[in-house]
């Protein structure tokens, strides 16, 4: 139980940085900025946004460094990215919080992941979802499968290069 709480408390630490990040407006033209209209530093990665059925997703990654990943290494956990995706309902601009999430991840001509259940997270940019996930440099496609409040299945698509 006490790796448990451990576990926790440090994936809670991890994720406070990436927490601390938000974008200017859900559509900022590209340009990736935080609370304070500064660029957003070299370690978070906007994967790009993508609507359906009226909901719009907005996702990033957060880099995790070396001694992050050392830490998560150690509970047995492998990961390089925190994966975070915020919803809006596209009428009225309002944050979606409630729901099930998760993300697959495949590399060019690779296979799928398996999916990874993001859990409700609190963001200085809004409520969202998050979990971890392991990918290098190279071309992947993120499918994003919910079952928001209003009960309606929706699949989201992303494609990114990562250098």
């Amino acid at each position: 139980m006490n790796q448990r709480i451990l576990l926790i408390v440090t994936l809670a630490l991890l994720v406070l940085p990436a927490a601390s990040f938000a974008m200017k407006d859900m559509d900022s033209g590209g340009m990736e900025m935080d609370h304070n209209g500064k660029d957003m530093t070299e370690d978070m990665i906007m994967l790009g946004t993508a609507a359906q059925t009226g909901v719009k997703a907005m996702a990033h990654a957060q880099v995790y460094d070396s001694a992050a990943r050392s830490t998560l290494a150690e509970m047995g956990q492998e990961a390089s990215h925190h994966f975070m995706v915020m919803f809006t309902d596209e009428q009225t601009g309002e944050m979606i919080s409630q729901g099930q999430v998760a993300v697959k991840v495949r590399p060019a001509g690779g296979d799928w992941s398996s999916p990874v259940k993001l859990m409700p997270m609190k963001m200085d940019m809004g409520d969202g979802f998050g979990g971890d996930i392991k990918i290098a440099s190279g071309t992947y496609e993120f499918s994003i499968g919910t079952l928001l409040a209003d009960g309606q299945k929706r699949l989201f698509q992303l494609d990114y290069v990562i250098d």
